[in-house]
C-alpha cells in the first residue's frame, strides 16, 4: 500500500479496506485484524517502494479467505499502487520456497498445473494423478522421466505431439508402400519374367530388370509411363506391365 496511509489507526483502515474492496460477504462475524504496522520502521527515502505492511488476523479463517479473494480477484490497486496479498512465512520458510522458483517456471511453460503447500512442498496436478515434492531436485528428476513431448515448448500439453506423431506414422504406413514390399513385386516381376519360354524370354528378363530401379531412382521411376519402347510402370505402385 502507498506510504500516504496513515500509520495510526492502520489496523483499522485495513478493516474497512478489505471488507469492502476484498472480501465482500464472505468473512465471519469474528473478522478482525489484531495489529497492522510496517517493516520496517522507519520511512524509506522519497521514490522508493513503500514498506509492506504485516496484519495479524483474529481468525485464520478470514486469513485464509482473504489469501484465496486475492488469487481470485488478482492485484488491486490504491492511489496508482498495486496492493497484492501474501502469507507471512518465516524466512527460513521463504528460503524453501525460493528453492522451487526455476522449478515452478518449467512447471509452468509445460502447461502443468501446481501450487505451493505449507511450509515449502510443491504439488503438481496431471492426468495421471497428483505428484508431491519436498525438494526442487525432485521436481527435476520427475520432469526428466516425463515423455520428451512434455519437454516441448511453452504451452504444450505433454503427450499431444506424441499423439500428432503416431498419425503421422500410421498415415505413412498406410498409404505408401514399405521397402521390402516394393522389394517383393519386384522380385514377383523377375521370376515371371523368367519364367516364360522361347526365344523372347531373353528380352522379357531384360525389360523386368530394367523395371527395377535403384534407391535414388525409385521417386522418378514409379510415375515413367511407357512410350512404346519400354515398359509400362503403374503410377504409385512398383509392378511392371510387359
Amino acid at each position: 500500500m502507498p506510504e500516504s496511509v496513515p500509520q495510526t489507526g492502520l489496523a483499522e483502515f485495513l478493516e474497512q479496506w478489505l471488507r469492502e474492496g476484498l472480501a465482500g460477504d464472505g468473512l465471519s462475524p469474528f473478522f478482525a485484524i489484531e495489529r497492522a504496522h510496517r517493516v520496517p520502521a522507519r520511512p524509506p527515502p522519497p521514490g522508493t517502494p513503500p514498506r509492506p505492511i504485516i496484519a495479524k488476523l483474529l481468525h485464520y479463517r478470514d486469513r485464509d479467505y482473504l489469501l484465496h479473494q486475492s488469487r481470485t480477484k488478482g492485484d488491486r490497486t490504491m492511489d496508482n499502487h498495486k496492493v497484492r496479498i501474501f502469507p507471512d512465512f518465516s524466512r527460513e520458510v521463504q528460503k524453501q520456497r525460493a528453492t522451487f522458483s526455476a522449478a515452478k517456471q518449467k512447471l509452468s511453460q509445460l502447461g502443468l498445473q501446481y501450487g505451493m503447500m505449507f511450509p515449502a512442498k510443491l504439488r503438481v496436478v496431471t492426468k495421471e494423478g497428483t505428484q508431491f515434492f519436498t525438494t526442487a531436485e525432485e521436481v527435476w528428476q520427475w520432469l526428466d522421466q516425463l515423455p520428451q513431448e512434455g519437454n516441448g515448448p511453452p504451452g504444450q500439453v505433454p503427450g499431444h505431439g506424441r499423439k500428432r506423431e503416431a498419425k503421422r506414422k500410421t498415415a505413412h504406413t498406410v498409404n505408401s508402400p514399405s521397402h521390402g514390399e516394393m522389394q517383393t513385386e519386384r522380385r514377383k516381376a523377375m521370376e515371371a519374367a523368367a519364367s516364360l519360354n522361347g526365344s523372347d524370354r531373353g528380352s522379357q528378363v531384360q525389360s523386368a530388370a530394367n523395371c527395377e530401379p535403384s534407391d535414388s531412382e525409385h521417386e522418378s521411376e514409379s510415375s515413367r509411363v511407357s512410350d512404346g519402347s519400354g515398359p509400362v510402370i503403374t503410377p504409385g505402385t512398383s509392378d511392371c506391365i510387359i
